[in-house]
């Protein structure tokens, strides 16, 4: 049975890495150094004019959406309906 051990020391610019084995030791070291950066956003916004097109209403805002205080909209009424029916088999 082979047991292996796998460690690391890092320094500045230096990892040491050492292996354990049924077999022997091995120490290899690597030299170098690495730097990175990186810069990540995201905007979120309201599509107003899709919105309104979708629910069919055109004083429509988001909080209504997420909120429901709206009611179904009728292009997703398939979606509901599986929904449904899935809730249903569970229920069982």
């Amino acid at each position: 049975m082979r047991h292996v051990i796998l460690c690391s020391v890092p320094q500045l610019g230096t990892t040491l890495y050492c292996s354990i084995s049924g077999l022997g030791t091995v120490d290899v070291t690597h030299f170098g150094a690495f730097l990175g950066c990186s810069l990540e956003g995201s905007m979120l916004t309201t599509r107003t004019l899709e919105n309104c097109r979708f629910y069919g209403s055109s004083t429509i805002n988001a909080s209504d959406i997420l909120l429901g205080t709206l009611p179904r909209p009728p292009a997703a009424a398939l979606l509901y309906n599986a929904l449904s029916d899935l809730f249903q088999k569970l229920k069982t």
